[in-house]
């Protein structure tokens, strides 16, 4: 976590909320690639995800496939200027990571147990399938509010575990894995697709952009 003034990270942003007290611990890690080796862990998972206006979401990975003969490097080949490894990311698209943070929650919640997240979209275009499409089988939606800011809202969605049975860790291999997700995939559009390409254009819609 980044910051202008004293030292930057989650502690001290936890003690000015007044939050400092109430954290047993904590770890931060990329959750494509969580430390979490068996699920039914948790009764709630809360998060805010990050929907690129002040920070863009990144998940581990190349842009683009290493060239063939081309080694990764790791932390057991250290760079040559003595400087620690820093392994390279890619953008994660805003539906993309909705998708898969409710396949993850599938796997980490004990039965019952609930997701709470924030999902920026574009009001004019939000429909109810936008959130339903995002649903996998033993998942369903039992809360979802918005906070209305005009042109966009964010609307917090509860999401519940209704199975009894212990899933697979997800793979995060790609967004249209229906056979992952256990959903039919469609070619519906979420309204919060692109959510950060659509909030810096103003929401003005492709036939309404100035020549």
């Amino acid at each position: 976590m980044r910051g202008k003034e004293e030292v930057p990270g989650i502690r001290r942003a936890a003690a000015q909320y007044e939050v400092a007290d109430r954290i047993v611990d904590l770890s931060t890690f990329d959750v494509t690639q969580n430390p979490w080796r068996c699920g039914d862990l948790f009764d709630a998972i809360i998060t805010d995800p990050p929907y690129g206006v002040r920070a863009g979401a990144k998940r581990l990975g190349r842009k683009k496939p290493t060239k063939k003969g081309i080694v990764e490097r790791t932390t057991a080949a250290p760079r040559p200027d003595g400087q620690p490894y820093i392994p390279p990311t890619k953008p994660y698209e805003l539906s993309e990571l909705a998708v898969d943070l409710i396949l993850l929650a599938r796997h980490m919640l004990r039965p019952g147990g609930r997701l709470v997240f924030f999902l920026p979209t574009v009001n004019e275009d939000y429909t109810e399938v936008d959130v339903q499409s995002m649903l996998c089988d033993g998942m369903k939606v039992i809360a979802n509010s918005l906070q209305d800011f005009g042109s966009w809202g964010r609307r917090l969605i509860t999401v519940r575990k209704t199975s009894t049975e212990s899933y697979p860790r997800p793979s995060f291999a790609s967004f249209a894995n229906a056979e992952d997700s256990g959903t039919p995939q469609e070619d519906h559009v979420p309204a919060h697709k692109d959510f950060r390409e659509k909030y810096f254009r103003g929401f003005k819609r492709d036939d309404e952009q100035a020549p």
